[in-house]
């Protein structure tokens, strides 16, 4: 790799290199595990090494081509978002199917305590795209060699002024080590180098992927690596510029199950949701525009997951919660506080009632005034400009795959 600006500091030893073998014979040079996998196999060991403190938790491949990075990453505990980006749609489209959850993954959901959301984007990263931002780790593999000079130009700018990930690794042949295969006479690009101001706040550390067999040290590794980090080993915060060039292909969320304190919670709050949906026109439990319902009232209808009102306290009272569709907090004097719930406005529009009275209306509409919150399903910006993908196309796509 070319010299760049950015003084190197070694922070991670890739100790699974140690276990790979080369070996040169009369039918060419054979690397176990095969070399591709020795590059994910080294992705895989930084992005999940113990100096970042499972801080890692969004990661993007660009140059994905057919997804392979991902079976390795995907089971890294804290790894909340896998994002896959490449400019061949043609690709993408046909290996898309990879991220869908396998039936071992339903099987053992139990392991996983985090959800996992993969996205699959069509576009180029000479781009800049909002739904990069706040991307803990940029991953490129074997990609700037197949860049084209202009977009290559825009890579550092890209990666290092816009995203400004806590991490980035690239790797690149090393066209030295390509004596050793015969006839190869493929020309590699020039390399990149970080923006100028970036070169402050990045520090690197280069390695090598698939060192060669005895004898041949001298050329290095197959495989260049370069791990940038930043030196304050912080996300830097960035700033939006209403941009969504790439194209959405897939989503999906991985099936994860709660530890016991969480599940716990979430029984809790579902009672909850159920408790105040049928009090909701109760009188004695109005506040001015809130409702406000002691615990006392509240622990017969969760005794079973909650044992004590302490408890039930502790658990109101760690934050505001958000339960669909209203606002559930404690209060100081043994109460919690209910706001923005919509159920009174289905009380009010008679969705909850099959018969109901205007004197009701106007009972209830002196005492209540409750804000129906704006509740959006979580859908991505490209569905909102009409880019994703047709679904007919993708499920076309899934049943081809299948029958191959």
């Amino acid at each position: 790799m070319a010299k760049i600006s950015v003084k190197e500091v070694k922070i991670i030893k890739i100790i699974s290199q140690e276990s790979c073998v080369c070996k040169l014979d009369k039918n060419g040079i054979t690397f176990c595990p095969p070399l591709y996998m020795q590059r994910y196999m080294a992705i895989q060991e930084i992005i999940e090494h113990s100096i970042w403190n499972g801080s890692i938790k969004k990661v993007v491949d660009f140059g994905c081509s057919e997804i392979g990075l991902f079976k390795c990453i995907k089971l890294i505990p804290g790894l909340n978002n896998i994002m896959a980006v490449d400019v061949n749609f043609n690709i993408l489209n046909r290996n898309q199917f990879k991220v869908v959850p396998t039936n071992y993954d339903h099987i053992s959901m139990h392991e996983r305590k985090e959800p996992l959301t993969v996205d699959i984007y069509n576009g180029s990263i000479a781009d800049q795209d909002n739904r990069m931002l706040e991307i803990y780790a940029v991953i490129c593999i074997e990609l700037i060699e197949h860049l084209y000079m202009d977009i290559l130009d825009s890579l550092p700018s890209t990666v290092f002024e816009y995203i400004r990930p806590k991490l980035a690794v690239f790797t690149t042949p090393n066209v030295e080590f390509h004596i050793l295969f015969p006839n190869f006479t493929t020309e590699f690009r020039r390399h990149f180098r970080p923006e100028k101001n970036s070169r402050n706040e990045y520090a690197v550390q280069f390695d090598g992927i698939g060192a060669g067999p005895p004898g041949t040290e001298n050329i290095g590794c197959c495989s260049q690596m370069a791990i940038f980090y930043r030196k304050d080993m912080k996300t830097s915060s960035v700033t939006s510029i209403g941009s969504t060039p790439y194209k959405l292909l897939r989503r999906v969320n991985y099936p994860y199950e709660l530890d016991n304190e969480n599940c716990c919670k979430r029984s809790i709050y579902e009672k909850l949701r159920k408790f105040i949906s049928e009090a909701s026109c109760n009188k004695k439990y109005v506040v001015g525009d809130n409702m406000e319902i002691p615990l006392n009232d509240i622990m017969p209808y969760v005794s079973d997951c909650c044992l004590s009102k302490d408890k039930l306290e502790y658990f109101t009272g760690i934050t505001t919660y958000t339960v669909e569709d209203m606002e559930i907090s404690s209060s100081y004097n043994g109460s919690i506080i209910v706001e923005d719930c919509k159920v009174y406005q289905d009380f009010r529009t008679g969705r909850n009632n099959s018969i109901i009275n205007a004197k009701d209306i106007n009972e209830t509409e002196n005492t209540l005034t409750c804000i129906t919150k704006n509740h959006e399903f979580y859908n991505d910006v490209d569905e909102l400009n009409s880019n994703i993908v047709n679904e007919k196309l993708l499920l076309t796509s899934d049943k081809e795959l299948s029958t191959k």
